[in-house]
């Protein structure tokens, strides 16, 4: 299962994952852990979205998500969680 986590800067999402991941003990990655997967940056790019979309029916994995632009990384499959937190 791939679950996402997609929120602001400080409002729980490495909260909200580690209570998930309590259950599941998947790996969680965050931001832009998927670099150190490879050398080249778009090499690693390339492989983190087939580690993804492989996740949607096999592995558990937990992606924290702060960056827009790592939202297209998602396959339509994965169950996404939004956080907000008012001031």
């Amino acid at each position: 299962m791939l679950i996402a986590i997609i929120g602001e800067n400080c409002v729980g999402k490495s909260t909200l994952a580690d209570g998930i991941n309590k259950s599941l003990h998947a790996k969680v990655y965050s931001g832009k852990d998927y670099l150190r997967l490879e050398k080249n940056p778009s090499v690693a790019e390339n492989s983190f979205k087939k580690l993804l979309l492989n996740a949607v029916d096999g592995e558990n994995v937990i992606y924290i998500i702060s960056e827009k632009e790592h939202l297209s990384f998602l396959p339509e499959k994965a169950f996404k969680i939004v956080v907000t937190a008012d001031l």
